[in-house]
């Protein structure tokens, strides 16, 4: 508005009235004012959109240590980012009528905060819904395709990352700039990351692993050993996590543990020799993962009949194909 009277008074120079610059202000700004009234959605709307693409527009440039690299054992930034793109473009696209994700609550000073996810005790898988036994299958078809090639590795990581939906992955991915920050920012990270965990259950297992990521960093070896063996005992194909336990276990000077753990990492592709020992691991990784499906559909049977996805509290609409 006062871009406007300025643009007045540079057209009529002295010959703007007090009486005329009131009637050009009164005619400027009520309208506007009624327009923001009648339709404070659509600023909010505005608002949401331009605070989720200033998030994802700031994302971490490395977003795992423990990740695989067909090369040489160590991060495979490539896949990383490659995953990383596949989330950013499904997000920037995300609907604003989508399920509400996790907002950031207030807690009252009077109430005692839940208690957090008990690591030492990994509760049974439940029941997959028909998404989730979908989204396996596609699991299961790329990890039968690492026989022979690594192109579907960022695949792997962007369906780990969106198995809950676009709304956590988008929350995964914020804790992960944060952890990228450094030690200043690593409290408030590992805080997020726990709440994802309390709020998604340890069977949603790439947030325990970013957190094993975090722990390991601040040289809480224990801690994230724990946190490792919990991705592999739901997950034991996830190459992420069997990279990160070797250095774990190197790091506390467990050189038993780090040679058992490394034989079990994903080998490297031979370009002039034969693949017998990635051919072994696939066909070892595929078989968990089937049996997996096997022992669902086994809780199935007791629950009467499929899974449906509302029966879980999940939304089939925001997270199907959602790491696509």
């Amino acid at each position: 508005l006062s871009k406007n009277v300025d643009a007045q008074v540079d057209r009529f120079g002295s010959n703007v009235t007090p009486l005329k610059m009131f009637f050009f202000i009164v005619s400027t700004a009520i309208p506007t004012a009624l327009a923001l009234i009648s339709n404070p959605y659509e600023l909010l709307s505005s608002h949401r959109h331009l605070q989720h693409h200033q998030i994802t527009n700031t994302l971490p440039k490395r977003s795992c240590l423990f990740s695989y690299s067909p090369k040489d054992g160590s991060s495979d930034e490539m896949d990383i980012e490659a995953a990383r793109e596949r989330l950013e473009n499904l997000m920037n696209h995300e609907n604003i009528s989508s399920p509400p994700t996790r907002k950031n609550k207030v807690k009252s000073p009077l109430s005692s905060s839940p208690p957090r996810t008990n690591f030492e005790h990994v509760p049974p898988p439940p029941p997959m819904t028909k998404t989730a036994r979908e989204r396996r299958k596609t699991e299961i078809r790329l990890l039968e395709s690492l026989q022979d090639s690594d192109n579907a590795l960022s695949d792997l990581w962007a369906l780990w990352f969106a198995e809950r939906g676009a709304g956590p992955a988008a929350d995964l991915l914020t804790a992960e700039e944060l952890a990228g920050r450094g030690p200043n920012k690593w409290a408030e990270a590992e805080e997020r990351l726990r709440d994802l965990i309390d709020e998604h259950g340890v069977h949603w297992v790439e947030p325990v692993n970013r957190l094993a990521t975090l722990l390991y960093q601040q040289g809480r070896l224990h801690e994230s050993k724990v946190l490792c063996e919990v991705v592999l005992s739901i997950k034991p194909w996830h190459f992420g996590a069997l990279s990160g336990i070797v250095l774990v276990c190197a790091g506390m000077g467990d050189s038993v543990n780090a040679r058992i753990w490394a034989d079990r990492r994903l080998p490297p592709l031979q370009l002039t020799e034969t693949n017998e020992r990635r051919e072994v691991w696939v066909k070892r990784a595929v078989d968990e993962a089937m049996g997996t499906i096997t022992n669902s559909l086994r809780l199935e049977r007791n629950f009467g009949g499929a899974i449906g996805d509302d029966r879980l509290g999940l939304y089939p609409n925001s997270s199907d194909d959602s790491w696509q």
